[in-house]
């Protein structure tokens, strides 16, 4: 497990951010790099991802990068300018990282990546659960974006400049959300496949891969382990798309019925990481 000293979190004042720099600001010298300042109280850097100049600047002197920063969904911002933050201000990121001398980098992703969600009745899993060797194939600009993010990062590890750890997570259950997670869980075109994570285990996923000493790039699901439904998780599957996929781990549905679409087993035995919350606890 490697230390560092000094860390740039991307995006530090966003929701899963500020979880992630609180649980830092103990271990090591914290800077947060947004375009609004953190709540904690860390070093502070104003700036724009498309910036490359304020990207550089931000990066000068740090040991390692957690890069959260990103365009989502549910900014409702033109096609254009999602990918332009998600895939030029990733690469922007990478760059400056490498300019710098850093010697870790950790990308926040999603599962969308994966093209399964958002659920199309065409685009069904391969197999279940879905791991991070499952097929990518998005089709929406969102998923698009974060897959190419990905394999920006893979091509500065590829080349030796640092290595990368990516994490995947799936619906982040801030309060902006939490409310409703029961409604979502009784939603049969849930469009996160009923999936969901406690914020709180997605910033320990992250501190998780920042400390992990591994292989020069790797890709982590982050999930609960369980859905956001009480109806059996093969049956909600087998309504929405018609039939089931290849069940490759039978055992996990047999053991635990509602069991998460997405595998967390490489990110249980390679970085330790276990949530433990339960969605019911979130409810307002």
């Amino acid at each position: 497990m490697t230390q560092y000293d000094k860390v740039l979190v991307t995006g530090g004042s966003g929701r899963v951010g500020r979880r992630l720099v609180e649980s830092l600001t103990s271990r090591c010298q914290v800077t947060v790099f947004d375009s609004r300042p953190p709540a904690a109280n860390v070093a502070y850097i104003e700036g724009d991802l498309l910036d490359l100049d304020a990207v550089r600047r931000a990066a000068a002197g740090q040991d390692a990068i957690i890069h959260l920063a990103a365009a989502l969904m549910f900014h409702k911002l033109p096609d254009e300018k999602l990918v332009a933050i998600n895939v030029q201000g990733t690469w922007q990121v990478m760059q400056a990282a490498l300019d710098a001398g850093v010697r870790k980098v950790v990308h926040c992703s999603s599962e969308c990546t994966t093209g399964v969600v958002i659920p199309d009745p065409s685009r069904p899993p391969r197999y279940l659960p879905v791991d991070e060797d499952h097929p990518c194939y998005p089709a929406e600009p969102y998923g698009i974006s974060k897959l190419a993010a990905e394999r920006v990062a893979e091509s500065f590890a590829r080349r030796g400049a640092f290595p990368v750890s990516v994490v995947r997570p799936v619906l982040v259950a801030t309060e902006t959300v939490s409310g409703s997670l029961a409604a979502r869980g009784h939603d049969p075109k849930n469009i996160d496949l009923w999936g969901w994570v406690d914020p709180m285990d997605v910033a320990e996923a992250f501190r998780l891969a920042l400390e992990h000493d591994g292989r020069p790039y790797e890709v982590f699901f982050a999930s609960a382990p369980n859905t956001l439904s009480e109806t059996p998780t093969l049956d909600l599957i087998r309504a929405y798309y018609g039939h089931l996929p290849e069940i490759r781990k039978p055992e996990l549905y047999r053991r635990n019925p509602t069991a998460a679409i997405f595998d967390i087993a490489r990110a249980r035995e390679r970085l330790g990481f276990a949530p433990h919350s339960d969605w019911r606890r979130l409810q307002t």
